[in-house]
């Protein structure tokens, strides 16, 4: 029987004996079909046989004969089979549709009380969607980058924190002011409602612990969230490449790294790859807008010469928030796994989603495929829109 489909009130040992009476009956049903076939079979020879005369010791069959006692004996035996089967049949699903309403009255008594709490289906809960901290950095991303609302299958909402530029945010020494504004982004998400809250910088690792302190929703301020299960994911020989905007300011962050997601990054078995020198690339430091065309073969390359100098890679993962655009070039190219920050938002926004497969359904709302309206600082005070560094 299918676990599946087990109607919780059964015992194993009644569960066990009606999977062996549902297979004596498909195997009594299969032996009265081979039998059914078998007197039809002998039925067709001897008819053929007494038509061509080659069995003399048969009387030929006229069409003005009547049939003889052994061929009415046979008819008989083929019409009471086919009704004994048709029986059976009728018999297997009436069983069938009981079953069916005993899993039904089951699943209504197990999910009844999670629709009352939630109100409901005149009363769903919202459909999922997802916070992101943004720096005071304006420029226009590409498809796949965290700041472009195109890279996401549910709503997104946008929060720049004013002053909080790149070089406080790769330094990780946050002033007094600008820690203030980080919680109050925090606070102006949770009140649009969002069920998860990430940032639009991988250096953004450093604010995970005070993310943590001002919100009950799970925290993953940078694509590095997801370094514990990529690490389990492979033998303690085989290599993860960490691929950054700059290898000589990831580094630094090591010890944070083994703080905050319990793995030493100072092992070997973490390779740490610069794309500061992709043709293209450059633009990222400058606040520029990205040509991914451009950057996109030579990123692919990078990849490949890390794979050929390290043949015990096994995963890539993407740091910089940036680097998504380029995850199916590199996936392709190599044959290898490629996490980055759209595969960490989409492992955390996964586990706030109605899984339409399986379980429980038509609880949570439907996305309406519309993305919130965001233009840089527009959800922003006037004062704090004075604090902007980039206007």
């Amino acid at each position: 029987m299918n676990p599946m489909y087990a109607d919780p009130s059964m015992s194993s040992s009644m569960m066990m004996q009606s999977e062996m009476n549902r297979n004596n009956m498909n195997f009594r049903l299969g032996q009265i079909e081979h039998e059914v076939m078998a007197h039809k079979a002998q039925q067709a020879m001897m008819t053929n046989m007494n038509r061509s005369g080659s069995a003399p010791f048969l009387q030929p069959v006229t069409p003005t004969a009547a049939p003889s006692k052994e061929h009415q004996d046979l008819l008989g035996a083929h019409h009471q089979l086919l009704s004994n089967y048709m029986d059976l049949m009728q018999k297997h699903t009436d069983l069938m549709d009981q079953y069916r309403g005993r899993i039904a009255k089951e699943e209504a008594k197990l999910y009844t009380p999670i629709l009352q709490r939630t109100g409901g289906k005149d009363s769903l809960r919202k459909a999922a969607c997802l916070g992101i901290i943004r720096l005071d950095y304006d420029y226009p991303p590409a498809p796949g980058d965290i700041d472009c609302p195109e890279s996401y299958d549910y709503d997104v909402h946008y929060r720049v924190v004013p002053g909080l530029t790149f070089d406080i945010c790769q330094s990780g020494k946050i002033p007094q002011d600008i820690k203030e504004e980080i919680i109050e982004a925090i606070r102006y998400l949770e009140k649009r409602g969002v069920q998860g809250i990430t940032g639009d910088c991988g250096f953004m690792m450093y604010f995970q612990g005070l993310a943590r302190q001002h919100t009950k929703k799970p925290v993953f301020m940078s694509s590095l969230a997801q370094l514990p299960a990529v690490t389990c994911g492979f033998a303690k020989d085989e290599l993860i490449a960490l691929f950054t905007a700059n290898s000589e300011t990831l580094t630094p962050m090591k010890e944070l790294i083994k703080a905050e997601c319990g793995v030493d990054a100072h092992t070997h078995r973490f390779v740490i790859v610069g794309c500061q020198d992709v043709p293209g690339f450059e633009a990222v430091a400058a606040g520029g807008k990205v040509d991914t065309k451009k950057v996109t073969p030579g990123m692919v390359q990078i990849a490949k010469d890390t794979l050929r100098k390290y043949p015990h890679l096994r995963a890539f993962l993407f740091e910089c928030t940036e680097l998504p655009p380029y995850s199916d070039a590199v996936r392709a190219a190599t044959g290898l796994p490629v996490y980055d920050s759209i595969t960490a938002c989409n492992f955390f926004m996964a586990g706030l989603q109605d899984n339409k497969r399986f379980g429980l359904n038509d609880w949570q709302e439907a996305w309406d495929q519309q993305q919130d309206t965001y233009k840089f600082g527009s959800n922003l005070s006037a004062a704090q829109r004075a604090k902007l560094v980039n206007k």
